[in-house]
């Protein structure tokens, strides 16, 4: 939860700085007409219930445009790791394209059908909260990976120990994906 600056209140959504109150009467005050309805709104609205199938082909049209896209994907990174989407291009490419920790590109398919993008990871004890200051990232993960990294706790020693029974089993004679068979 955040607490609003202005009213002191706790509050899930935030707009620019303050809760969704304390905007609504900010803008009131700068702008007396700025939540006044458009005289269609009534009309528009009921021309998409009658219309569901247009407005849904419109929305896909306009979503799937690659301007849109990389709007959204940009607003995305900026809002949550504080991080544009030509810094976070230029990771994937120093990074060749692949998992910083299975050095495997992302394998996870969206409802869409298209591969998922690679996961920013950073350090969740420096930032409290859902968003990242951009200065605890480490590098981009595949999927599995980040999920793995995030149910260990982000706890090395953890990881280790786990390394360590995976590697004495594999090293045990007969066993399956020992070096021995």
């Amino acid at each position: 939860m955040l607490i609003c600056p202005s009213c002191e209140k706790e509050t899930k959504r935030y707009w620019i700085g303050m809760c969704s109150s304390c905007y609504r009467k900010l803008r009131k005050q700068e702008d007396p007409n700025f939540f006044k309805t458009i005289p269609r709104t009534k009309e528009n609205r009921e021309w998409r219930r009658k219309n569901p199938d247009k407005v849904k082909a419109a929305k896909l049209t306009f979503r799937s445009k690659p301007d849109y896209i990389d709007k959204e994907r940009n607003y995305r990174l900026t809002k949550t790791y504080n991080l544009s989407l030509s810094q976070y291009n230029e990771m994937l490419i120093s990074q060749g394209g692949v998992c910083t920790i299975c050095l495997k590109p992302e394998t996870r398919v969206a409802s869409n059908g298209k591969v998922n993008n690679m996961t920013v990871d950073h350090d969740h004890t420096c930032c409290n909260g859902p968003f990242s200051c951009g200065k605890c990232i480490r590098k981009l993960l595949c999927h599995a990976c980040n999920v793995s990294v995030g149910l260990l706790n982000e706890n090395p020693d953890r990881m280790r120990r786990m390394a360590e029974y995976i590697e004495s089993y594999k090293r045990a004679v007969g066993a399956p994906g020992s070096e021995d068979q």
